[in-house]
């Protein structure tokens, strides 16, 4: 049964057998129905159910087929969010749907986190690989494509995690390989009793490589002091990695295995241009030389004496640097190195050599410049031998590529193969409480056979098919194949080194709630708990000396070590969104079983032990269910699981194992499950309380005596004292005192303003207006400025004004604004072109700091300007230049205004097929009497000529025409025809003119053209 919902409407419906979800590693996630109805269903778009945890929502109109008029058959499919990714483009800031973005990984995963969240929230970025800066290109890319260019890049995966909170849809989109359970995986082999039934397959993928062939670089090599042209690995030498020794050939062009025979010596190239000599700088200073002509330099204080850029250069190259970080990233520029100090300069120096880029002198004053904190790269140079191939300490250039090439290889020199099965149902069910939370996406699975795979092997989930109506036995697609976003034929990749960012949260308790239904609950399971108790007692009160809460069998406590045993808290938790109980993994510290004597202390090896895996429950969704949770540990070894239980299990019920009851995690209610431990004890005395932990009734507030933490909502009421108890009291105690004298300071300051004030001779409002009133000194002179303030304006009145300072001119006050409203009519308003502009600016900011001015609107009548920006427009030489560069670099297009050259135009376009579009000018439309291009020789207006009125053109020209080359038309019309004989250097035409002309009755000529033939 599955129940949709679309608003507050719901509708059941019994699905079919064979209806499934489906969901693989960056592929797909949906849920396809199968079902009949009696009679036509209308299912919008955008109803949704929940299934196995997940949300499906209906992106698009379902399928059915009409077998009578009481006989629909339904075809239902259903998508998480990750559809959503596939709807819509990604845009940058600028909203530029072309465009390259050079970032590290989480910036680009937050960049189309910012593009989904644009068409509704409810996305957010989470863990993701740490990788270099890499530049992607977008082109009209959809944002689950950049999501596949993305994991490319860094040769890693994405995943889209979902959870509902608060009612609404979470989408998480992680950028890291999809792996769980490595460390504990689900066992699993074929036969009976081993859980997959008949029909298991494989299929094997391609010979693994045992030879790595290294494509490398020349950067950074000079030929003739190194004698190859390109970088070489160490020569001969041998590299141990994960255990494998590995070695490279004589000639230093190639990696293999060193302690093992090759068997099929199968080949394979890797890519490992991006690896060259070089030392990544930081930049220490930045010197503005010459702001006018953009001559900067930057200083590297780092720079070790023995390394001498000027001494590095490779004959007939220059010296550049790329810039690795900042607003420069990408860019190279040449550079002159002064290595030590000169001319009163300082030493370690690098002059740039200014260029343009993108129209913009590059470096400039404002924003494209090196700052401090920004790293570069040199080229153009041979460094020491120490930065290309250092054998003792196996490191430099040539042996980051063996170690990149070993890796590879390690990776990559087993069978790759993919099995695909179905679990056995009956296997599965009596067991789902334990394996169901590891059959995820990304899980681990043992998997061996007796016959094909008797050594077994860790391989992946990478696709999961559940039947609804038989969720106990789903379909798996297992794989030791990296997942690929396509296939292609390039040059392999080194994997990015993939340390997962984690999220910094605290790592705060969580706690259920716990309502009286709860207790009485509990009380019942205790009840079926089997443990060493008799009946339980109701009466109406107690009175005893002690009170002990708790079993011997369960005074066990998680710790942090063996050897020398100290109790942690160990936080196991449910999740009312997933429905999924978590107990993560620990040491498990057991009190009394083996302990026989009695001691005041024992010896650590006295206690039993066990090293407890990580469990995840499958998703909880039969609500009336309750659960007991087990620790299983093994009696012959140190090692243990945790169990989730419908029926309560003795201590010794099952040979080779204790039971130590957990927990209970109880039905469900309001969407919510409750979740108490029951190990350990809890003693009442007369005037004392020995517990772990007090928990209010909601969850919020606790305190946990094992990590000396109190949570929740804490108030400090009036009359409480001993904050000078506090550990970090005498560390904010004395900047107490330090700030107590600052202010002291600056309350002495302003005693002493007030003294100046005082003795200033400063006046009184009264007094100013007064003089202000009379606009004369006492001495009778006119005042020469003056500053008028009244509740309604301010006037300032001078000759002159100077502002020094950042001056901020804010919006009108609103009620002022409404005033000028009521004042400017619709007329008045009309007659700006820019009426919606001018109100918007009313609300706006100007500010204006030295020669710099920011403001939204500016209505003059004249502004002179040499040089500076309009839009995509600069301005040259008194012209507007605009253009736009090719996908391979340089100048595509440009737009120049005014002339320049003596072969320019006025207005002068240049273009080529480097970027899109398909002409130089394109005009459209025109009108009777016009064209869409006029063109006339003669200056005088009197002397022009246009078209008739009842005509229109595409083109009129006024004055002679020359073509040179083919001239093509449909139809050519003309007054006259001519043939051309000669031509001088002035561009004096020498012709013949058509004549009419009849050859008898047979032939004739008009304008020197055949017209008439019999």
């Amino acid at each position: 049964m599955i129940a949709l919902y679309n608003g507050d409407k719901k509708i059941e419906l019994e699905v079919r057998d064979e209806s499934y979800s489906y969901e693989a590693i960056m592929a797909e996630d949906s849920l396809t129905l199968y079902f009949d109805y009696p009679g036509y269903l209308d299912i919008p778009v955008g109803s949704w159910c929940d299934f196995y945890g997940k949300r499906y929502s209906l992106k698009k109109e379902s399928n059915f087929k009409k077998n009578g008029e009481r006989k629909f058959e339904y075809t239902l499919i259903l998508e998480t969010g990750t559809t959503d990714a596939m709807l819509w483009k990604v845009r940058d800031i600028e909203r530029r749907i072309k465009f390259s973005y050079t970032a590290k990984p989480q910036e680009h995963l937050r960049l189309l986190v910012e593009n989904l969240n644009r068409r509704g929230i409810g996305w957010k970025v989470g863990d993701y690989i740490e990788g270099a800066e890499k530049v992607i290109n977008y082109n009209h890319t959809y944002i689950l494509d950049a999501l596949n260019q993305l994991a490319d890049a860094y040769e890693t995966e994405w995943q889209i995690t979902e959870e509902t909170v608060d009612g609404k849809q979470i989408s998480t989109i992680h950028l890291r390989k999809v792996e769980y359970n490595k460390d504990n995986p689900l066992k699993l082999s074929y036969g009976k009793g081993h859980g997959f039934k008949v029909g298991v397959s494989r299929e094997f993928g391609k010979i693994p490589p045992e030879i790595i062939l290294v494509d490398t670089t020349d950067r950074n090599i000079d030929y003739s002091t190194y004698g190859a042209k390109n970088l070489l690995l160490p020569k001969d030498k041998s590299l141990v990695y994960e255990g494998h020794t590995y070695k490279t050939d004589t000639d230093g062009t190639y990696v293999m295995r060193a302690d093992k025979e090759l068997t099929t010596k199968k080949e394979e190239s890797l890519d490992c241009t991006h690896i060259y000599p070089s030392r990544i700088g930081t930049v220490s200073s930045v010197l503005e030389i010459n702001a006018e002509n953009n001559f900067y330099d930057f200083i590297d204080a780092d720079i070790p004496d023995t390394l001498n850029f000027e001494e590095c250069l490779i004959a007939g190259e220059s010296m550049t640097v790329i810039f690795q970080t900042g607003m420069l990233i990408g860019k190279e520029f040449e550079v002159k190195y002064i290595h030590k100090e000169r001319d009163k300069k300082p030493g370690r120096r690098f002059e740039i050599v200014p260029q343009e880029i993108d129209g913009i002198t590059m470096p400039e004053r404002n924003v494209w410049r090196p700052r401090v904190g920004d790293t570069y790269a040199v080229f153009g140079i041979q460094l020491p031998n120490a930065y290309i191939c250092d054998d003792s300490t196996q490191t430099g250039a040539s042996w980051e590529v063996f170690k990149d090439a070993a890796k590879y290889l390690f990776e990559h020199e087993d069978k790759k193969f993919t099995f695909t099965g179905t679990l056995d149902g009956i296997w599965a069910k009596k067991r789902w409480m334990n394996i169901g939370g590891k059959i995820v996406l990304g899980g681990y699975v043992n998997f061996s056979d007796t016959q094909f795979h008797r050594d077994g092997s860790l391989i992946r989930i990478i696709g999961i098919k559940r039947y609804v109506n038989n969720p106990y036995s789903p379909e798996i697609e297992l794989s030791n194949e990296p997942v690929g976003t396509s296939i292609t034929s390039e040059l392999n990749k080194i994997d990015t080194n993939e340390v997962t960012i984690e999220n910094r949260h605290k790592d705060a308790l969580q706690f259920t709630k716990r309502r009286f239904r709860d207790i009485k609950e509990t009380m019942g399971m205790l009840e079926k708990a089997m443990l060493n108790f008799s009946g339980s007692i109701n009466p109406i009160t107690i009175s005893t000396m002690q009170m002990i809460v708790g079993d011997e069998s369960l005074q066990f406590r998680f710790v942090n070590s063996k050897a020398n045993p100290v109790q942690v808290s160990h936080n196991i938790t449910y999740n009312s969104n997933t429905k999924i109980l978590n107990a993560p993994a620990g040491i498990l510290q057991h009190m009394t079983l083996g302990i026989n004597s009695v001691s005041s202390e024992h010896n650590a090896g006295e206690y039993k032990y066990w090293d407890m895996a990580e469990y995840n429950s499958p998703p909880l969704i039969e609500t009336v269910k309750k659960y007991y949770l087990y620790a299983k540990v093994s009696k012959s070894s140190q090692t243990g699981t945790f169990l989730l239980s419908e029926d309560a299990i003795k201590l010794e019920q099952i040979d080779g194992y204790y039971h130590l009851l957990t927990g209970l995690l109880l039905t469900e209610s309001e969407e919510e499950r409750s979740f108490v431990e029951l190990y350990g004890f809890t003693e009442v005395l007369p005037g004392r309380i020995n517990t772990e932990r007090i928990v209010s009734p909601d969850g919020e507030t606790y305190f946990d005596l094992v990590k000396s933490e109190i949570g929740g909502n804490i108030k400090i009421k009036a009359g409480s004292s001993g904050l000078n108890n506090l550990k970090e009291w005498g560390e904010y105690s004395s900047e107490f005192s330090a700030l107590s004298n600052q202010v002291s300071a600056q309350v002495t300051r302003v005693d002493s303003l007030t003294q100046r004030i005082d003795t200033a001779g400063w006046i009184t409002t009264i007094e100013g207006n007064k003089i202000y009133a009379s606009k004369e000194l006492e001495n009778g002179n006119t005042l020469i400025s003056y500053i008028n303030q009244d509740a309604v304006e301010t006037t300032i009145h001078s000759s002159k004004i100077n502002l020094e300072g950042a001056v901020t001119i804010n919006a009108l006050h609103s009620d002022l604004q409404t005033v000028i409203n009521s004042k400017i009519d619709r007329d008045g308003l009309g007659k700006l072109a820019f009426e919606d502009a001018v109100e918007y600016t009313k609300l706006g900011t100007t500010i204006v700091v030295g020669g710099y001015l920011n403001t939204d609107l500016i209505k003059v009548r004249r502004i002179d300007a040499d040089s500076g920006f309009i839009g995509g427009f600069t301005i040259e030489s008194g012209r507007l230049v605009w253009t736009r560069s090719g996908y391979f670099g340089g100048t595509s297009r440009s737009l120049k205004l005014g002339s320049g050259t003596s072969k320019e135009g006025v207005v002068n376009v240049t273009f080529d097929a480097a970027t899109d579009g398909r002409f130089g000018v394109s005009a459209i439309g025109s009108n009777f009497g016009g064209a869409c291009i006029y063109a006339s020789r003669n200056l005088n207006a009197s002397d022009r000529s246009y078209p008739p009125g009842s005509t229109t053109y595409a083109g009129y020209f006024d004055g002679g025409v020359f073509v040179k080359g083919s001239l093509a038309s449909e139809l050519c019309l003309a007054d006259n025809y001519g043939c051309i004989t000669s031509k001088d250097a002035d561009g004096t035409i020498h012709y013949y003119q058509g004549i009419d002309f009849d050859f008898g009755s047979n032939m004739k000529f008009r304008k020197g053209l055949l017209v008439s033939i019999a």
